[in-house]
């Protein structure tokens, strides 16, 4: 059975079980452990084979993060053996939390708000992408999938933009570039913030956006040229 590697803290557990179920309905193996209660000389060993097996790595932050510094010091060190195994890092981070924690190296980055229902549905998608056996088309087609990701009230934008994915059954994302020349972190993007901290150097980005023709929203992500306006980093083509 094809695995991801979770990396979080004990605390977590609402979002630790709409993962935890939710990778096991596509098919997939979640590895967890409980680093608090780890004192053997080899759970290094072990995490490590872990993350080589693993096809990914998702990362949970939440508020919780800041009750364990014996935690954080795992979490950092899980990211940077994905990073040497080249695995895939996905950041899931809680919106509206306190602790910023910077993830250096990280793939793919979604903010969350766990009293969301639509959070099942884009985990889902996540996780059946890495379930390499292969299954039925989706039922839910791209156009569906860009309406259910980017449709959140007060967070993302109307219509689907950006690059989608090979498959129908994968989450449309953005392509997004740190643009704090000592950062230059690329990520990809599955929820819309016109402001958010950049996951890995935890400094303000802001977006910007207009309006199209046919009624939806264009997003000039980085690369492209920007200036400060005010308080605004406008985007060029």
């Amino acid at each position: 059975m094809d695995k991801v590697f979770i990396t979080h803290s004990r605390h977590d557990a609402p979002i630790l079980t709409h993962i935890t179920e939710l990778v096991k309905t596509v098919g997939v193996e979640p590895i967890l452990y409980q680093y608090e209660y780890m004192h053997t000389a080899t759970a290094w060993q072990e995490i490590r084979d872990d993350i080589r097996r693993s096809h990914a790595v998702f990362v949970v932050l939440s508020n919780n993060l800041n009750s364990s510094a014996h935690t954080q010091n795992w979490v950092g060190w899980e990211v940077g053996v994905a990073c040497a195994f080249n695995k895939r890092v996905w950041v899931f981070e809680e919106l509206y939390r306190t602790v910023s924690f910077p993830i250096p190296y990280l793939t793919d980055y979604v903010a969350y708000e766990l009293s969301n229902p639509q959070l099942r549905q884009l985990i889902s998608a996540v996780a059946r992408g890495y379930n390499l056996e292969p299954q039925l088309m989706s039922t839910v087609g791209v156009g569906g999938l860009g309406a259910l990701f980017f449709g959140w009230p007060g967070l993302v934008i109307g219509a689907i933009i950006g690059n989608i994915v090979g498959k129908p059954e994968q989450a449309p994302y953005i392509d997004l570039m740190c643009y704090h020349l000592d950062c230059k972190t690329s990520f990809r993007m599955y929820v819309w913030l016109d402001e958010l901290e950049c996951p890995a150097c935890r400094r303000t980005l802001r977006f910007r956006r207009e309006e199209h023709k046919d009624g939806g929203s264009i997003i000039y992500p980085s690369p492209c040229p920007y200036e400060l306006t005010y308080t605004h980093y406008v985007w060029y083509d």
